[in-house]
């Protein structure tokens, strides 16, 4: 007799096919943590595209002769005729008095 009574209390401890309350909540965690996961990857991912679209975008809107912000623009050098020094062709000379490319840099 001690034996049934034990099967009898064994069979309501363990609720529908053998799973326990306890187990059941640890699986929906399980299955809304893997849920959560899933969606929060898929957000990441989209704002990432949107960024990379939108750095394309601004690449092509932005003239390609301009210079980014805070590069310095390439400039044509020219040889002094007095010293044959380069300097910048619109620099406006050489810094001697007697420079072709006019004012003295002094």
């Amino acid at each position: 007799m001690g034996g049934a009574a034990h099967e009898t209390e064994a069979k309501e401890d363990s609720g529908v096919f053998g799973i326990s309350f306890p187990k059941f909540l640890v699986l929906g965690l399980v299955i809304v943590g893997i849920i959560v996961a899933f969606r929060l990857i898929s957000v990441m991912k989209r704002q990432q595209e949107i960024a990379r679209r939108n750095q394309r975008e601004r690449a092509r809107q932005r003239p390609q002769h301009d210079p980014r912000p805070g590069q310095r623009q390439i400039e044509d050098m020219a040889a002094c005729a007095r010293c044959g020094a380069y300097i910048a062709a619109e620099a406006g000379g050489c810094g001697r008095k007697d420079c072709p490319f006019g004012k003295s840099m002094r």
